[in-house]
């Protein structure tokens, strides 16, 4: 079942939530992303963000959704390639002002 009708939703330690129903929109709170070269079409259960696998596509997060907190952090992501070839690559970086 997708997690929007879940219980799971409702768990107060879930911060974000994108679901990429047509745009980059936190669906639990208001760090929205921003989009570049992204198609959205047909997915699981809606829609689907398409990334060209190009360098220039891609989704970026505000810093105060990835930097939300001091403790530990998790993500989960779904990905479905027609290419058994295509590599997946997923940068995540944090950082703060002085940091080497």
């Amino acid at each position: 079942m997708e997690l929007y009708r879940n219980a799971l939703f409702n768990d107060a330690n879930l911060t974000h939530y994108y679901r990429l129903e047509g745009n980059p929109n936190d669906s639990k709170g208001s760090s929205h992303g921003t989009d570049s070269n992204v198609t959205y079409g047909v997915g699981k259960f809606g829609q689907s963000g398409g990334y060209s696998g190009a360098t220039n596509s891609s989704t970026t997060l505000p810093n105060s959704s990835v930097a939300a907190g001091n403790g530990a952090k998790s993500w989960n992501a779904w990905f479905n390639t027609s290419d058994a070839t295509a590599r997946i690559r997923i940068i995540c970086g944090q950082g703060s002002a002085g940091a080497g």
